[in-house]
């Protein structure tokens, strides 16, 4: 099913509106860079299984870079090796994880975001650099225009602010930037949608 929206990319060279297909209704990025993807696999090769047998590639490529970021923050949350693993072995062996690696999905793609989007909050919680809660605020947006369910990371990076030792008005000041950066970034897709509705 979420092959349908990269063809919609591929035949019309556009953007589809949710009403063109089943998974339309969802954020745009990975479906463009999908569709950028099979458009520089078509230049090599017109066969359409090794087509969208090299997308459904991308989705283990992106499950192996989120394990490797989930042991980056098991990292900076444990101190012992021995609790990592174990961490670690249930986010190697959870049947989902391994269900979806498989497939074309945004999923792949969206746990990954969301993963990077961890591991900076973290490092921001231990660190206090400004620099990683604006990468974190980034991660989160790209995150958004993958996949709509990425949303609970707004209220975290929010919570991560207030808890944090910036001065109160500093806080507001940031919440407020993030906040205009959605606005900016992800409103128009939300829009869109709203009005395909």
């Amino acid at each position: 099913v979420h092959t349908e929206p990269i063809l919609f990319i591929l035949d019309h060279k556009q953007l589809p509106s949710a009403e063109d297909c089943f998974e339309c209704f969802q954020p745009p990025l990975y479906y463009l860079s999908s569709a950028f993807f099979a458009t520089v696999i078509m230049s090599f090769t017109s066969n359409e299984i090794v087509i969208w047998k090299s997308i459904q590639f991308l989705s283990v490529l992106f499950s192996i870079f989120t394990l490797l970021v989930i042991w980056l923050v098991l990292k900076k949350l444990f101190s012992t090796t021995k609790t990592r693993l174990i961490v670690f072995s249930l986010a190697i062996f959870l049947p989902r994880n391994i269900y979806m690696s498989s497939l074309i999905s945004n999923d792949g793609l969206s746990y990954l975001l969301a993963t990077l989007f961890f591991y900076f909050i973290v490092r921001y919680m231990k660190e206090h650099n400004a620099s990683l809660l604006l990468v974190a605020s980034l991660f989160s947006i790209v995150g958004l225009l993958t996949k709509s369910t990425l949303f609970f990371l707004v209220p975290i990076l929010c919570l991560a602010v207030l808890f944090s030792r910036q001065k109160m008005f500093k806080k507001v000041k940031w919440i407020s930037f993030y906040f205009l950066l959605l606005l900016v970034f992800v409103g128009p897709f939300l829009y869109h949608n709203h009005i395909s509705y």
